[in-house]
């Protein structure tokens, strides 16, 4: 008995039916959103890095000072005293809002006399050794100053914050015996941080130096003040660098003479 051929059994199904060919132009498309996708996440992380790390370690200092004197007239007979006008500004140049500690001005007055060592050597060592201690001093040849004592000081701005480009501004009147001065030497010095809480500072007279110093305080979360001593401006504390502390000083000097 002849035995009759079976029909063969279909193939199974493919897991997954293949995608018809791409066009050029359809891969240059996908080949393009590709590229978008990679540059947005690296620009987006560049971005980010550039304002949180980048930007604030370039930033400006906290406070910019702008310090003017002028003498506003002759010196009245009954008194000797001659009015000396000061103008403070205080800008923000950063991008972000800074807090003002409690700052402080401070005129000394000086007298001028004929320096009767004015030979060339004297002179180049004294120069040298203001430049190589950093020291704010002018090396004279034929002249040298006496100090005097202080004229006037006192507090600057009672504001406690300053925006971004904010700028504070004021005007001080003082006066000042001509009789016993030559000269002035007028000094600003404004401290600030970053931070809305946690640093405090005091000026308090030092018998010692017979000079107004101040005294940093971190305050920690129990509200317990911690003195740090303000030397110079110089503050090594690591909560206080944390925190943005910086000191801006000024200074500028007005001959009397007319």
């Amino acid at each position: 008995m002849a035995s009759s051929a079976s029909a063969p059994s279909p193939a199974p199904p493919l897991p997954f039916s293949p995608s018809p060919k791409l066009s050029f132009t359809e891969l240059f498309n996908k080949w393009i959103q590709s590229i978008g996708i990679i540059v947005a996440a690296i620009w987006g992380a560049y971005t980010f890095i550039y304002k949180e790390i980048i930007l604030p370690k370039a930033a400006p200092d906290n406070i910019t000072i702008n310090l003017q004197l002028k003498r506003l007239g002759a010196a009245k007979h009954k008194t000797s005293l001659v009015p000396v006008e000061m103008r403070i500004s205080a800008t923000n140049p950063s991008s972000q809002r800074v807090y003002l500690l409690p700052n402080k001005w401070m005129v000394w007055g000086y007298k001028t006399a004929p320096r009767n060592d004015d030979s060339l050597d004297a002179f180049y060592a004294r120069a040298a050794d203001s430049m190589n201690k950093r020291l704010p001093q002018v090396a004279e040849r034929y002249a040298r100053y006496e100090e005097g004592g202080i004229v006037a000081g006192g507090g600057i701005f009672p504001d406690n914050q300053l925006n971004p480009g904010e700028t504070l501004t004021r005007t001080i009147i003082f006066y000042v015996p001509l009789d016993q001065y030559d000269s002035i030497f007028a000094q600003t010095v404004i401290s600030s941080f970053e931070a809305p809480s946690g640093l405090a500072l005091e000026w308090n007279f030092d018998n010692k130096s017979q000079s107004i110093q101040s005294t940093l305080y971190v305050i920690e979360s129990n509200q317990r003040r911690l003195a740090k001593k303000d030397e110079n401006g110089e503050i090594t504390d690591p909560i206080a660098k944390k925190l943005g502390f910086e000191v801006a000083t000024s200074s500028t000097e007005l001959s009397l003479w007319e």
